[in-house]
């Protein structure tokens, strides 16, 4: 059989006639079974507080890297075509706020430049497209009729070279045009 473990503490009390002997006893081999149990409820409390840390932490991160998540999903939805998505501007003042507005601010900018573009495209085509049908006007009655007439053949080249010219001033004044719009006209000095 198992041998017994005895733990005993002893000690004395005097009174003014007699001296007691005051001895107590345990067992010990039941402290055994205590100190399993309570390394048992230990690992477990370890594991519930280790999950609930975790999942704490997912909850928090998840919180915090939102606006994140929403200013990268801003960013792969905006296009040359559509620069509408903005990035809402909710929660409290902090860096991801001020991330957000500048994020915004930055598209706003895209977009007015993508609007310019196309206002310029417009416009130089809009401007371009007289002179060339006068070219291409003056270009076939050469082809009918000016190889034979000495008189239609000088007024067509006399014309074509007209508009040549005023393209060439349209074309300068659409570079000129484009330069400043990208702030990159340099002043000189006469």
């Amino acid at each position: 059989p198992e041998q017994q473990k005895i733990l005993l503490l002893s000690t004395q009390y005097q009174t003014e006639d007699n001296t007691y002997q005051i001895q107590v006893f345990k067992q010990l081999n039941g402290n055994q079974y205590f100190i399993h149990s309570f390394l048992t409820k230990m690992i477990v409390a370890d594991f519930l507080g280790i999950f609930c840390a975790f999942l704490a932490g997912r909850y928090i991160s998840h919180r915090v890297l939102k606006p994140v998540e929403q200013i990268r999903t801003a960013a792969e939805q905006i296009s040359i075509h559509d620069l509408t998505q903005r990035i809402a501007l909710e929660g409290p003042d902090d860096e991801m706020k001020e991330l957000s507005a500048t994020f915004n601010s930055m598209i706003d900018r895209l977009e007015k430049a993508f609007q310019r573009q196309n206002q310029f495209v417009s416009d130089a085509s809009h401007e371009l497209r007289p002179p060339i049908s006068v070219i291409q006007g003056y270009a076939s009655l050469i082809n009918r009729w000016g190889k034979s007439n000495p008189e239609v053949l000088q007024e067509s080249i006399d014309s074509i070279l007209s508009e040549t010219e005023h393209m060439k001033e349209l074309i300068n004044n659409l570079l000129f045009l484009a330069k400043s719009d990208q702030n990159r006209m340099h002043a000189k000095r006469v």
